[in-house]
């Protein structure tokens, strides 16, 4: 999962990159990413295995800056 700045094609950053397609398309498992009121966290799921997805979090503001 990647993070854009406005009009950016090319991420700032990136929170995570994993190759586990089935527990997030079959099994229904997706990012659903979240941003903290001030807009300094990104909250989101991360696929660590096949069967398994754990509940993380990005600090945003070193992009902030």
């Amino acid at each position: 999962m990647g993070i854009y700045r406005r009009g950016e094609s090319e991420p700032a950053a990136t929170c995570f990159d994993h190759a586990y397609g089935d527990i997030t398309w079959g099994r229904r498992y997706h990012e659903n990413p979240a941003f903290s009121r001030d807009s300094r966290r990104l909250y989101f799921w991360e696929a660590v295995s096949e069967q398994k997805v754990k509940a993380r979090y990005a600090d945003l503001s070193p992009l902030l800056a």
